[in-house]
């Protein structure tokens, strides 16, 4: 099966570096070809431990996720070679190795059957996160859901697949500050085929820890401000189809 990952990495005090080469060198196992962006923050030995694992690595200034995530898109459609991408933040991905590597191929599967698919995580993952994390992305993942006509799929995990089509329509899309619940929209709208998997891989430990603090007042309110971020997305997705101006790429 061919698989493309795709990576953001944004690391400027060096901590993924352990785990990198602790589990890097399993992605070979589920990946034919792997993509990065690396913000100009992260250390040099991050970058070069990236090339070493066989990533292609752009260097890019640090902008955010969205700017990187979206660099990506146009990276991979430049130098990939097969037609299907799983993307997933770095921590999110190095934590899957280590905790359910196993389940990456049935992922996969569904990344294959979809034009694009959103990666959510299992009860049992979601629960291992702080009470910060599952409270306000509960409220996400519930407005999210309903604009996609959903019962609830959790978009704010971090990971998500696409196949080529989905790729290059979202290349020309508006980029918003925030893509975890545009992508989807925009791929769903533009007439594409959305689907949605679980993983227990997606679970939280101290890789993903976001504070020191994780159940402290600048926690939540730091919780707080990325889900109205991705919330505002959502907004902004209907407010830009009222001037449509975007391409599909999809087969009529």
């Amino acid at each position: 099966m061919n698989m493309v990952l795709l990576v953001t990495m944004h690391d400027p005090k060096g901590a993924l570096l352990t785990k990198m080469q602790e589990h890097g060198e399993q992605l070979d196992a589920y990946f034919t070809e792997k993509i990065a962006t690396c913000s100009d923050e992260t250390p040099n030995v991050l970058q070069k431990e990236l090339q070493r694992l066989g990533f292609l690595v752009k260097v890019i200034p640090a902008k955010g996720a969205a700017f990187a995530r979206h660099s990506l898109l146009h990276l991979a459609d430049e130098h990939a070679q097969s037609d299907h991408f799983h993307y997933c933040d770095t921590d999110r991905l190095l934590t899957w190795l280590e905790t359910a590597k196993e389940q990456l191929a049935a992922v996969h599967k569904t990344i294959q059957e979809n034009d694009y698919t959103v990666i959510g995580r299992s009860e049992q993952a979601f629960r291992s996160h702080p009470e910060s994390w599952q409270q306000t992305e509960s409220i996400v993942n519930r407005l999210f859901s309903k604009e996609m006509g959903e019962k609830y799929w959790d978009v704010t995990a971090g990971s998500c697949g696409m196949n080529i089509a989905s790729l290059r329509t979202l290349m020309h899309e508006n980029v918003f500050s925030m893509n975890d619940a545009a992508w989807p929209l925009q791929v769903k709208k533009r007439s594409g085929v959305v689907g949605y998997v679980e993983s227990d891989g997606l679970a939280y430990t101290q890789l993903n820890r976001g504070s020191e603090d994780e159940d402290g007042l600048l926690a939540w309110r730091d919780r707080l401000r990325l889900a109205l971020g991705i919330t505002d997305s959502i907004q902004d997705v209907q407010v830009a189809e009222s001037h449509p101006g975007s391409s599909s790429h999809f087969r009529p």
